[in-house]
């Protein structure tokens, strides 16, 4: 895009160079030019919109740029968030299942030493 952009503006110089500005007279009130000043200007106001054009479309650029920047720091930090709750449940259904495992155990022994004593 950058490269477009100084295309555009070496261009716009050449074509500024072209142009013989010591072709225009001043009259009462007004001012008087040559056809091929008129068609230069011409020329200039239509590189003037490409170059609007050209600006338009890198900002348009750089905005999607920002938007997908944006995007990509929401979906990783929902994705670290998820991950995280994630890591937080495994720990809390280890915990979970090594209880229930010595409460398992210890029921077991008891239930085994009440059947052993009757």
């Amino acid at each position: 895009m950058k490269i477009l952009l100084i295309l555009s503006l070496l261009v716009s110089q050449f074509a500024q160079a072209e142009c013989n500005w010591k072709d225009i007279r001043e009259t009462q009130g007004g001012y008087i030019y040559t056809k091929e000043l008129h068609v230069c200007v011409g020329n200039l106001v239509q590189e003037n919109e490409s170059l609007k054009k050209v600006i338009e479309l890198k900002d348009l650029a750089l905005d999607v740029s920002e938007k997908r920047t944006e995007l990509w720091l929401k979906t990783s930090s929902k994705a670290y968030d998820s991950l995280n709750q994630y890591e937080n449940l495994r720990t809390s259904n280890q915990l979970l299942y090594f209880g229930l495992g010595v409460a398992t155990t210890v029921l077991a022994v008891w239930a085994a030493s009440q059947l052993h004593f009757h």
